[in-house]
């Protein structure tokens, strides 16, 4: 983005099919996380569909005279040694709230080791799963460092049925998105003939570290989490279980508090020493990740800009470094949305994803046991016949069965014209037939 203008900008596109119009908004990560861009297109919309009356007269706003060069500094200085203050106390506090947190869990293990064999159980889950963590990131084929341009795909489901997934599974609904994740990312290995047999995806899993009275807060309050899971576990009820499994863990070692203190001691260092350091680790050939994967929960109800309805809110993540597709999840009025980014060059057929995604959603819904609700209203209509079913092209054509609610009424022998059944009512024969 031009970094002589501010770091956000928005983009009218009419003259789509259907008459539709779109609004695509970029807006820089320092300025807002996923949660505060919300809170940012929640203040541009309406939840009202009727317009606002327009403003009678234009506003004037007031450009404010540039300062001299010894106000600036004298302004700078003092503004970073506030914000390094700042820093210094927040890591503190994230440090002794990190420790009441541990040792209030220690307390919790001790005694339930006392009773049962809980303190037992964290120990072999520890074991099992802390090296996973531990290990080096196993590049996938996207893995590459990244060159440009960039592609988009995305593509909706239901946040209905991933809510009955989720309390059918006892998990939660990031755990849901994480699985449909990883299913996808399989698949497309797979599809490109790569073996995911004993491979492991890591995701950088960005965590809101807001309460729930700052949710309008601007800026960045998020910390990243380390989810690594199989590949190659192909039963999606199965898979869902190591992810929940994986995510809990990580919350009972305070992963995000621990990026959180890491993220706050970097941050330290001065304004100048980060801006050169962050563009050249973003392109050593190192892979801490396969890909980002970020869920952003969103109103559930519907938007409307100038009395337009929002029908659709497709999520966008950046990618750069050796994470070369990334993938943002957005839910909006009951669907969750997906947002699949990379570069042509390391993933061309970028497209692919979306087909995958809702192959690998159905796969686990079918699993849960999960009917929608137009598959079971179709099943309720539909009659049960116990006819024999023979192939079309070996019955006669004066054969073929049509229900009587549906067959075409012919008029007596006496007045019927010569000729061939007109063609839509082959036409609607033949559909029955295939139906039956």
């Amino acid at each position: 983005m031009d970094r002589r203008h501010p770091l956000w900008d928005l983009t009218l596109v009419r003259g789509l099919k259907r008459n539709r119009s779109a609004i695509i908004l970029r807006l820089h990560h320092c300025l807002a996380d996923g949660i505060a861009g919300v809170g940012i297109v929640n203040v541009l919309l309406d939840a009202n569909p009727q317009a606002p009356p327009l403003p009678r007269r234009t506003l004037k706003l007031r450009v404010p005279p540039p300062r001299d060069p010894l106000t600036s500094l004298t302004t700078g200085l003092v503004d970073s040694y506030s914000d390094l203050v700042k820093r210094i106390l927040s890591a503190m506090t994230d440090l002794l709230s990190m420790a009441e947190r541990v040792g209030a869990n220690v307390g919790t293990t001790v005694l339930a080791s006392g009773t049962s064999n809980g303190g037992s159980k964290d120990a072999d889950q520890f074991a099992t799963l802390f090296p996973e963590i531990t290990a080096l990131t196993e590049r996938l084929r996207f893995n590459v460092l990244y060159r440009g341009p960039q592609k988009f795909a995305c593509t909706e489901i239901s946040l209905n049925d991933v809510k009955t997934i989720r309390q059918e599974c006892g998990t939660s609904v990031n755990d849901v998105i994480l699985t449909i994740v990883t299913a996808t990312i399989r698949r497309y290995c797979e599809l490109h003939g790569d073996s995911v047999k004993g491979k492991l995806l890591r995701m950088m899993v960005p965590v809101n570290l807001r309460d729930g009275t700052s949710t309008s807060e601007l800026g960045n309050r998020i910390s990243l989490v380390p989810v690594t899971v199989p590949l190659d576990i192909r039963q999606p009820r199965k898979l869902l279980a190591a992810v929940h499994t994986r995510t809990e863990f990580l919350k009972r070692v305070h992963a995000a508090e621990l990026v959180s203190l890491a993220g706050g001691l970097i941050g330290m260092f001065p304004t100048s020493v980060q801006g050169l350091a962050g563009p050249m680790a973003s392109q050593l050939p190192i892979t801490p990740f396969n890909l980002v994967c970020t869920n952003v929960p969103g109103p559930q109800f519907p938007l409307y800009l100038l009395g337009h309805k929002m029908l659709d809110w497709y999520p966008y993540v950046p990618v750069g470094g050796e994470m070369a597709v990334n993938c943002a999840v957005f839910s909006y009025n009951g669907k969750v949305f997906f947002g699949f980014s990379g570069d042509v060059h390391a993933a061309p057929d970028l497209k692919r994803l979306e087909e995958l995604a809702k192959t690998s959603f159905v796969e686990l819904r079918e699993a849960v046991g999960i009917t929608p609700p137009r598959e079971k209203k179709l099943q309720r209509k539909r009659p049960r016949r116990k006819e024999q079913v023979v192939p079309a092209t070996v019955r006669p054509a004066k054969a073929m069965t049509v229900p009587l609610a549906d067959a075409p009424r012919l008029p007596p022998e006496s007045k019927r014209v010569a000729g061939p059944v007109p063609a839509l009512k082959q036409e609607h024969a033949m559909a029955e037939l295939v139906v039956a």
